[in-house]
């Protein structure tokens, strides 16, 4: 349970303050950070698995589910996007932070507790409201 609160936590003040960087027009740092929580939701998929996480990537596709491979297909920038368009990013982060939620209220579950989604819902509403102007 103290993990599944910890990593929680460490996801909360990602959420919070993924919106800065694009105000500050900093795409590069957003891409930055977009990466690597998208590293970070891997790890969480691996934990949901119960395997230790890898560093070799190619066997995504031996390891994780199907339905966990369409969630990280979800924090990518859209098809066709420019690699620093706002809108882009902002919806990839939207997308990574949703699935993100989803595998961590699963995991707190099976941990018997660690994470509250009341908290998590209400700070992902704000962002979303915060990344809106963003968006086409």
């Amino acid at each position: 349970m103290p993990l599944v609160r910890d990593l929680t936590n460490m996801w909360l003040l990602s959420l919070a303050t993924a919106p800065a960087t694009l105000y500050r027009g900093e795409v590069h740092s957003a891409r930055f950070v977009l990466d690597g929580r998208r590293e970070g939701l891997i790890r969480l998929m691996y934990r949901r698995t119960g395997l230790v996480f890898s560093k070799r990537y190619q066997h995504f596709s031996q390891v994780l589910p199907a339905p966990f491979l369409a969630d990280l297909e979800r924090t990518h920038l859209p098809a066709g996007a420019a690699p620093f368009d706002r809108a882009a990013i902002a919806t990839a982060f939207l997308g990574l932070f949703e699935v993100a939620g989803r595998h961590l209220q699963a995991l707190g579950e099976q941990a018997g507790g660690g994470f509250e989604p009341r908290w998590y819902a209400r700070l992902y509403g704000q962002v979303a409201d915060d990344l809106a102007p963003f968006l086409r």
